[in-house]
């Protein structure tokens, strides 16, 4: 499977899977273990918090189990244009607050 993840200052906020074997999430009802979404939040915690890994301050990073090989990054896009799919939609807001303007963040107002 494939997991979104919404990070925002190197942080994973949520994480859901989004697509099984090429279908997307939104296309078929299925969901991901607990042991899935812990070992995919684990894998992208390591790489976001990885400071030789250049990234905005909110973003999605999708990541995967590659057969023979383990997990692996698919990659890295701007967390305002990524669908949420599972996600918790409290925590991409939190994101998506941030993932704009010169200072990385939206205005308020």
């Amino acid at each position: 499977g494939e997991f979104r993840c919404f990070v925002l200052d190197r942080e994973v906020r949520t994480v859901s899977v989004y697509s099984r074997r090429g279908e997307a999430q939104r296309e078929h009802d299925f969901a991901s273990t607990p042991q899935e979404l812990t070992e995919a939040t684990a894998f992208a915690t390591e790489v976001v918090r990885d400071a030789r890994v250049d990234l905005p301050r909110a973003c999605v990073v999708d990541v995967g189990v590659m057969a023979g090989r383990g997990w692996g990054v698919i990659e890295q896009n701007a967390a305002w244009g990524a669908g949420i799919y599972g996600c918790d939609p409290v925590r991409v807001l939190e994101v998506l607050r941030r993932a704009g303007g010169r200072k990385g963040g939206v205005r308020e107002g």
